[in-house]
């Protein structure tokens, strides 16, 4: 067996000193040994030697040669070799290899698809394989219409309910996007796999359709399939709020009986899953027993992130400076994680300097984070000037440096950032417009806040968000303009949230009648706005009394 680049080197020097046969069946061993060893240089040097032997018309040599080439990296090659073979020398491996070649290549995956129609037009009959060569090349929703082609192909080619090609092909829709086509398939297999079972899962999973998910799960288990570590990370993911913590907990139990509960991927995907459905001590106690272990930064953010999401910045920080006392270096995530919950100037300061230590300075997202981070902790000139050190700026930057300022009550400031990003070629989201309406809030620019809410849909074609509507309410309410507050809510559905704004605003002007109105249905359900509702109701007739 050629293992090494040694033994091939070897095989060319016994071929040379005559000690070993010139003959297929050798050459064959050397290209394959130099396709697992993606050793190009040495595959070049047998593909000379098969040239000089006259094997070159070798057929299954022919091959061979196509797929090192591929498989080497050398996609080139490999199609100069295939373009020299006459069509009679082309058989279906012939095609499949150099399909192959192109299909596992991110920006020739259309070529892949033009050899399958060429192959057929020579009269060459596709096999099993080549099927799933050229359905690897469907990987997003643009190929769709050739995934279904292939699909009536591999039908009128004999393979329909083939489970292999089933399989591939649900698993292929699922990836252009197609649900429907991907369960219609999926239902449609006589022999259902672990792997087309997951892909399902998959699917729906990704499109946050968490009952059809868990159905198929409960489904598998009913076939007699164990779920693999694949489909058990994908159903933790769709545990990402409170409500679903009974479930994740199932899950968890389950897992642990099929033996997965040592994986780090799975723990990981635990750790995650508890402190996202807001049971942080199950989170710090799956942590417990991999951190240890765990040289990973990933498996050190998910208990950041877990601190984070559940309101214990402290805890996040302590956990962040024993992350660094142990020698491990964070990653971006890490510092996104940890910049997020910073809430302090000096400590924004010092993670800036670790941020420098770790050589990501330069990193667009860390950079945006930064300023964020000022932002919030009060470093105005901090964030200003690493936004102006940035080579670049997207939305995000833009809409930070902007928010910053209105923080500050920069209103003006804020304004020219806001029509200077636009200037550069950024278009402000409805995230943008909040951070602008309410800078136009606390500065009291109503004309210029009117202008850009109007601007908002008439020249950015954005739908305004209930904070868009919040601000603009806001605003209005700020400037004694109540009337118009009120007429603006009157355009849309009322949401709880935004009457409570109007409330607010009635109240500072002492506008009972309004405010009266204002309530709606805020008092309709029994929650926290309700109560919030009749404290601000009660101190608007408090206030009225004493006038």
């Amino acid at each position: 067996e050629l293992a090494k680049e040694s033994d091939v080197l070897e095989f060319l020097d016994s071929l040379h000193k005559g000690k070993l046969s010139r003959n297929e069946a050798n050459y064959a061993q050397a290209l394959h040994a130099c396709t697992k060893l993606k050793a190009l240089e040495l595959g070049r040097q047998v593909h000379f030697e098969i040239h000089r032997s006259g094997f070159e018309e070798n057929l299954q040599l022919g091959n061979h040669v196509i797929n090192m080439y591929a498989k080497c990296g050398s996609l080139a090659e490999a199609r100069a070799f295939f373009d020299k073979l006459s069509p009679e020398r082309r058989n279906v491996f012939t095609w499949t290899a150099v399909m192959s070649a192109y299909a596992q290549t991110g920006h020739c995956k259309e070529t892949a698809l033009h050899l399958f129609h060429r192959m057929q037009l020579e009269g060459v009959r596709p096999n099993l394989i080549t099927f799933a060569v050229v359905l690897e090349a469907c990987d997003s929703s643009r190929f769709l219409d050739d995934a279904r082609l292939l699909h009536k192909l591999a039908m009128e080619n004999g393979f329909d309910g083939d489970s292999v090609v089933g399989t591939i092909l649900v698993r292929t829709y699922v990836l252009c996007k197609s649900l429907d086509d991907a369960r219609k398939t999926f239902d449609g297999l006589k022999l259902k796999s672990l792997v087309s079972w997951t892909a399902m899962i998959q699917a729906y999973a990704e499109k946050g359709l968490d009952k059809e998910a868990f159905h198929l799960y409960r489904g598998m288990g009913q076939e007699g399939l164990q779920p693999d570590r694949v489909s058990y990370l994908l159903l933790l993911g769709t545990c990402d709020r409170p409500e679903k913590l009974e479930v994740g907990k199932r899950i968890h139990s389950q897992l642990a009986a099929g033996g997965f509960e040592r994986d780090t991927a799975v723990q990981i995907a635990l750790v995650t899953m508890y402190g996202r459905c807001g049971d942080l001590e199950a989170s710090t106690s799956v942590f417990s027993t991999i951190e240890r272990s765990c040289d990973d930064e990933i498996c050190w953010n998910a208990m950041l992130g877990a601190y984070g999401q559940n309101g214990h910045p402290d805890e996040a920080f302590a956990l962040f400076r024993k992350f660094m006392l142990l020698g491990l270096k964070p990653s971006r995530p890490s510092f996104l994680t940890i910049l997020g919950l910073c809430e302090s100037l000096h400590t924004a300061r010092t993670l800036h300097e670790n941020v420098v230590e770790s050589g990501l300075e330069q990193e667009f997202t860390i950079q945006t984070a930064l300023i964020s981070c000022y932002g919030k902790c009060g470093g105005l000139d901090d964030a200003s000037k690493i936004f102006d050190g940035m080579e670049d700026h997207d939305v995000v930057s833009w809409t930070g440096i902007v928010e910053t300022h209105a923080r500050y009550g920069r209103g003006g400031e804020a304004l020219l950032l806001f029509y200077k990003m636009q200037q550069d070629g950024s278009r402000p989201n409805n995230i943008s417009f909040t951070c602008i309406l309410s800078a136009c809030s606390h500065a009291g620019l109503v004309r210029e806040g009117c202008q850009l809410f109007e601007s908002l849909v008439r020249d950015h074609g954005l739908v305004p968000s209930e904070l868009n509507f919040g601000c603009l309410v806001d605003l209005l309410g700020r400037a004694g303009r109540l009337d118009l507050a009120e007429g603006c809510l009157s355009r849309v559905a009322l949401d709880r949230n935004l009457r409570m704004v109007l409330l607010g605003a009635c109240r500072n002007q002492g506008d009972v009648e309004r405010g009266r109105r204002a309530v709606g249905d805020v008092f309709a359900a029994k929650d926290s706005s309700s109560e919030a509702g009749y404290v601000l109701l009660s101190n608007l007739y408090a206030a009225s009394t004493k006038k």
